[in-house]
């Protein structure tokens, strides 16, 4: 929670302490925080991990492809993670 949402409880819940309202007022989430840039842009997951496979000598190692931890797809790049593939007008600079 942020903390402009822990002011409103504590207020709500002061009033309800001291008799002024009934029960706790339910209000709508805020849309006052912006979603993170950084995200999947398939599933809106904030984090990933660079996929882990064995080399031709059985020995972990870390690739640079992507794995979303939200949905798990794989991708290249951490700008096509974000983004998508891009179109041939995107890649153009159109």
């Amino acid at each position: 929670m942020f903390l402009d949402d822990w002011v409103a409880m504590e207020r709500c819940w002061f009033l309800v302490m001291r008799g002024l309202i009934d029960r706790p007022i339910i209000l709508p989430m805020q849309l006052s925080h912006p979603k993170p840039v950084n995200r999947c842009h398939v599933c809106g997951g904030t984090s990933y991990h660079h996929l882990v496979e064995r080399n031709e000598y059985a020995e972990l190692r870390s690739t640079q492809t992507l794995v979303c931890d939200g949905c798990g797809r794989s991708f290249p790049d951490v700008r096509t993670w974000r983004d998508g593939v891009p179109t041939m007008a995107q890649e153009q600079g159109a």
